[in-house]
């Protein structure tokens, strides 16, 4: 039915499934512990503060790929009221509430001991909780979705229109979600090949226009990316490898919540499957062939980059830029873990059935007493990796005058990833482009074995000359000047001190320094635009991809290069260093590309919109609404709950 394009259960829950929600918020209180006071965050790619920076991404305006596409937008949304930590913890909270109440509901009819198991296995993941540590929030919030779409997903062919709905939710995520879903459907698609095929990848392609359009408007500039070895899921030597199973196999081992080779992690992950085993025929089977098959995809594609005989074929496909998404492969495992948490639950059910006594009790607990070894590990703050920091005040003042008066930022130490001081050297990814507006150059080299970085911004080969030049004492401020540069923030950690070209330089004014950092203001910077009679000005942004400029001269504009900007009609050019040159006319600037990714969003959300609005008319009392071509005309049993 058309009317089942929205799941009702998501919009109007029982007492059963909020109870289930708070007990998922709770376990989520247990993890991050620490992090629900006050201060900011730092560990790996999670950097939060009370302002996150707007991303650009989301119009196909570079240098940032758009990952994690609207999420992003909404965080960045709150951020002028400095509410952006605040929605963090609010958005983590509800994710585990989410995860544990819908692994819960996947194992009805089970009695409540065994539905509390596999939602804790599945919310109380290794998987889970490393992810949030180290702030994949898209991910985590796609996961945490995952339980309530897998009756839809895993049979897509039964209802076109409610799959595609979900494919449209999960796309809010970006990249994280959608290619999520996506596996899902597709391993769905090869299992049951239903006739209505055709609608259901159609669907797909749709849905998921609002990451795919910008993510291509930004690849088919041909960027430099980084290494996909660097990013394969680990998997140490048998048996401490089986760790996999159980949700292990980060790609950073260091991050890895229990650490990768875990043989106790190892040893329950094979219980875990052999209890799934048991349990997959007590899955509703209206979707439990299609579950059944993403796990066994979202299990052997992480195994098959860490082991050496398929290695190659995977490094070789993730290496490409249509690839490039499904190179951090170890991401596919919450397709196996959303199967496996109600499947080994439901198995240790069965076995308590043909138990007596204390048996039954026995057996139905271990889901349980499992989850909370595997996820012991990650609880009260991930081992310190949550605990949160005061964020210098010094911070606050460069961002203060950096906002007062607009230009491009240098943000040093010249590396991707830093060891914060002020945030107990964890390795963290730069903050300046997340913490401060407008444009910051950073670098995109990770630091990694074989990596070369992401160089997406063609200013980059020109800033590290220029930092090179400054680490061998050269005074650099008229070149910085002449890449655009207005400001310059230096944090003091790592290799600061190497910069020293930068503590002389007469044509740097030292306007922020606390210690923990330091601001210098570029004296000859030439404004954000400037013609060929050097003359300044300033453009009046309407939105990022749209701009006014106040003069038909020929000028130079201080922000990165990419195909697809026009003053009027006329193309703008890229300059030697990677700024943008704009031809003489009249007309706005504008960013033609942006039309294709207003086009893509407003066709997927619109669709999903009119799908959901005509399903809650067909709900009205006497209203019919028309059967889904190719779907069931009754739900199964397993969407009915």
């Amino acid at each position: 039915m058309l009317s089942e394009a929205i799941p009702r259960r998501c919009w109007r829950p029982s007492g059963a499934s909020a109870v289930a929600v708070g007990c998922g918020v709770l376990v989520g209180v247990a993890v991050l512990g620490p992090a629900l006071g006050p201060g900011g965050l730092f560990n790996l790619d999670l950097v939060i503060t009370p302002f996150l920076s707007m991303p650009r991404g989301v119009w196909g305006l570079g240098p940032e790929l758009p990952r994690r596409a609207l999420l992003d937008v909404a965080m960045a949304s709150v951020s002028g009221l400095g509410l952006s930590g605040v929605a963090w913890r609010a958005l983590m909270l509800g994710a585990f509430g989410s995860a544990f109440a819908g692994a819960a509901r996947l194992a009805r009819p089970a009695p409540p001991l065994v539905r509390a198991g596999a939602g804790l296995l599945f919310s109380l993941s290794p998987f889970m909780v490393t992810r949030v540590a180290v702030g994949h929030s898209a991910l985590v919030v796609a996961t945490a979705l995952l339980p309530w779409a897998l009756p839809t997903l895993a049979a897509p062919g039964r209802s076109p229109r409610r799959t595609f709905v979900w494919l449209c939710v999960f796309s809010l995520c970006g990249v994280f979600g959608g290619l999520l879903a996506a596996s899902v459907v597709a391993c769905a698609l090869v299992a049951d090949r239903p006739k209505n095929a055709h609608r259901v990848i159609g669907g797909v392609v749709l849905s998921q226009l609002p990451w795919v359009v910008p993510g291509i408007i930004l690849l088919s500039g041909s960027p430099d990316l980084t290494d996909s070895s660097a990013f394969l899921a680990k998997v140490a030597r048998l048996p401490g490898g089986f760790d996999v199973l159980a949700g292990h196999g980060f790609w950073s081992g260091p991050h890895q919540v229990g650490g990768n080779g875990n043989l106790t992690a190892a040893v329950l992950g094979l219980g875990l499957l052999a209890l799934a085993f048991r349990g997959h025929r007590r899955l509703p089977e209206a979707w439990r062939r299609g579950a059944g098959a993403a796990a066994l995809v979202g299990l052997l594609v992480p195994l098959a980059g860490a082991l050496a005989p398929t290695r190659a074929l995977v490094e070789a496909v993730t290496g490409l830029p249509l690839g490039a998404p499904f190179r951090d492969t170890q991401r596919l495992l919450a397709m196996y873990l959303v199967w496996l948490a109600p499947a080994a639950a439901l198995g240790a059910e069965d076995l308590a059935a043909h138990a007596r006594g204390a048996g039954q009790s026995l057996f139905r607990a271990v889901p349980l007493a499992t989850a909370l070894v595997l996820g012991g590990p990650g609880l009260f703050g991930v081992n310190g990796r949550l605990e949160p920091t005061a964020i210098p005040d010094a911070w606050y003042e460069a961002r203060e005058l950096i906002a007062d008066d607009p230009g491009t930022v240098l943000a040093l130490p010249w590396e991707n990833y830093l060891d914060l001081q002020n945030a107990g050297s964890r390795r963290v990814h730069h903050p300046a482009p997340v913490f401060l507006d407008g444009d910051v150059m950073v670098s995109s080299d990770l630091d990694l074995p074989e990596s070369s970085g992401e160089r997406l911004d063609p200013r980059e080969p020109v800033a590290d000359d220029l930092v090179a030049r400054m680490r061998s004492g050269a005074h650099t401020s008229e070149a910085l000047a002449d890449l655009g540069v207005r400001w310059v923030f230096l944090l003091r950690t790592t290799d600061w001190a190497t910069y020293t070209g930068l503590f002389d330089d007469p044509g740097l004014d030292l306007v922020v320094d606390d210690g923990t950092l330091a601001l210098y203001e570029v004296r000859e910077w030439s404004g954000p635009v400037t013609t060929a009679s050097s003359r300044e000005f300033t453009p009046a942004e309407v939105v990022p991809p749209l701009l006014g400029l106040s003069t038909s001269e020929a000028a130079t504009w201080n922000a990165p290069a990419q195909p697809g900007w026009r003053r009027g009609w006329r193309a703008a050019e890229e300059a030697d260093n990677g700024l943008l040159r704009l031809p003489s006319g009249g007309g706005v600037v504008w960013f033609w590309p942006s039309i294709l990714v207003v086009v893509g969003t407003a066709a997927a959300y619109g669709t999903a919109a009119a799908l959901m609005v005509r399903a809650w008319r067909g709900r009205r009392p006497g209203s019919s609404a028309p059967a889904d071509r190719g779907a069931s005309p009754a739900a199964a049993p397993g969407d009915r709950r």
